[in-house]
């Protein structure tokens, strides 16, 4: 988010936003970028950078650590808002 809004000339707010609904612990964080991103398969961002193996990486890490905790991760980027909304359960997995 850092990275993309550094990009944009003029003022740039990053959103988070956070919540605890139906024993669900929500986040969003939303940021302006220079343009659209292509966001593929299983949550994967198509990148024209150069160094495609670099590219990602963050949003990799925060998808692995969702789904370790049974979660949920959506990436969407629209009108040059990308944004990231991720659910995790608050119940322990035991206790289902």
């Amino acid at each position: 988010a850092i990275e993309a809004t550094a990009k944009i000339d003029g003022e740039c707010v990053i959103s988070v936003d956070a919540a605890v609904r139906n024993n669900n612990f929500l986040l969003n964080i939303s940021n302006p970028v220079a343009e659209n991103i292509k966001i593929g398969k299983n949550n994967t961002l198509k990148t024209t950078k150069a160094n495609r193996s670099e590219h990602g990486i963050g949003t990799k890490n925060i998808l692995r650590a969702v789904k370790k905790y049974n979660g949920a991760m959506i990436m969407e980027c629209e009108n040059k808002i990308f944004s990231i909304d991720i659910r995790l359960p608050l119940v322990n997995k035991e206790q289902n």
